[in-house]
């Protein structure tokens, strides 16, 4: 694994874990709307010159995804 691969993925898990504190919703939930969110999506079409996310802007974006109705989703 690359070091661009594991800041990618320590980054994710960190999305995780806070989640718990920052987000109302279970786990199964959060990681069904996270996996169809723009930030999982940018997270799958990076490189290694890739300018990370911040963590407070990963759930700004999440926050916006999670507040709206997906059909199906729940």
């Amino acid at each position: 694994m690359t070091t661009h691969e594991e800041r990618m993925c320590e980054l994710q898990a960190d999305i995780f874990e806070s989640s718990r504190d920052r987000f109302s919703c279970g786990s199964m939930f959060f990681v069904a709307r996270y996996m169809r969110s723009e930030v999982a999506k940018g997270f799958d079409n990076v490189d290694d010159d890739y300018n990370y996310i911040s963590m407070e802007e990963a759930f700004i974006e999440l926050e916006k995804n999670l507040s709206k109705p997906k059909k199906g989703i729940g």
